[in-house]
């Protein structure tokens, strides 16, 4: 009786845990690593060919381009509102004049203008001009046009004149009160160009080059042929243009970029200094030009207004003068 009670009281066993379910065995890839395979020694290259010589200038060449580097930087390319000599030595390939000096006798020569003759009292000159003439822009360059520039301009040497009229398209008359060979002479020296741009930066002209590009910084200038310029088209096709500061001569000579470089002192030689160190290079050559100044030697028809100096004495002064050394008690010896 006794065991059946301990029986009785004792609580149930908890139920065996389920096992886990069986996880799949592990497997191991294997990673196959491919023998290693020495390089396949590199060709021999062939070597670098060495660097190319600066183009030679070849002004027979038609179509070429020249590289020119100018002392100094213009701030306009219109020669009436600049007169600097950088300025000066590039108007000719854009403008043209009325006349032109001859290089070597200063005399005067066709321009613009064919022929011209005087009237019999010398106060009028004629001027005939080819027919069919153009601005670099294709815009008619008739006489009337040229006498609108030249009103237009005012330049002090126009005074001289009159009136200036053009009776047809190819005749331009210039009359004035006296005769006045300076004037006409000056027709040579002036530029001309549109009266409606006569104060423009890049003014149109009617010379063998048209500029084709002038960057901001205004540090170069590219040239092309002028498509309607009149007379024989130039050899090159292009002008491309470097402006150099003073400091900039001795290095634009030694490397031999340049065709043509200048305006440079002349004789150079004797403006070499150890500071400057201009030399020519053996590439280049000195071509001297004369720099268009003229003087005039004009007879005098001023009314007489008191009598000549009289000729010196023996001692080489003249009657009536004073030593020099008695002005100031000798200060201005």
């Amino acid at each position: 009786m006794t065991v059946i009670l301990t029986v009785a009281c004792q609580t149930n066993p908890p139920p065996p845990e389920p096992s886990p379910p069986a996880q799949p065995p592990a497997t191991v890839e294997a990673v196959v690593t491919p023998p290693l395979v020495a390089p396949e020694p590199e060709a021999d290259l062939p070597p670098s060919p060495p660097p190319e010589p600066p183009p030679v200038f070849d002004a027979s060449a038609t179509g070429s381009t020249a590289l020119l580097g100018l002392i100094g930087q213009p701030d306009t390319l219109n020669p009436h509102t600049d007169n600097q000599a950088t300025l000066r030595e590039l108007a000719p390939l854009l403008f043209e004049t009325l006349l032109q000096p001859d290089p070597d006798t200063a005399e005067l020569r066709p321009g613009l203008a064919e022929t011209w003759q005087f009237s019999a009292d010398g106060r009028r000159v004629e001027f005939h001009l080819p027919p069919n003439l153009a601005w670099s822009n294709g815009t008619p360059l008739t006489a009337a046009a040229i006498a609108d520039s030249l009103q237009a301009t005012r330049h002090p040497a126009l005074t001289a004149f009159s009136s200036i009229t053009a009776p047809d398209e190819t005749t331009l008359t210039l009359t004035a009160s006296t005769v006045n060979c300076s004037a006409v002479t000056a027709l040579a020296q002036l530029p001309l160009l549109p009266s409606a741009e006569v104060t423009a930066t890049v003014p149109t002209g009617s010379g063998p080059f048209v500029v084709a590009n002038w960057p901001e910084n205004k540090r170069s200038l590219e040239l092309v042929r002028n498509p309607y310029y009149h007379g024989t088209e130039p050899e090159l096709a292009q002008i491309v243009v470097r402006f150099l500061g003073q400091d900039e001569i001795g290095v634009a000579l030694s490397e031999g970029q340049f065709d043509l470089v200048g305006p440079l002192p002349s004789p150079l030689a004797s403006e070499r200094s150890p500071s400057t160190n201009l030399a020519i290079p053996a590439r280049f050559t000195d071509l001297p030009y004369p720099a268009g100044q003229m003087i005039y030697l004009a007879v005098n028809y001023a009314p007489k207004n008191g009598e000549p100096l009289p000729p010196p004495g023996p001692s080489g002064a003249r009657p009536g003068s004073r030593p020099r050394q008695s002005f100031g008690g000798g200060a201005a010896r």
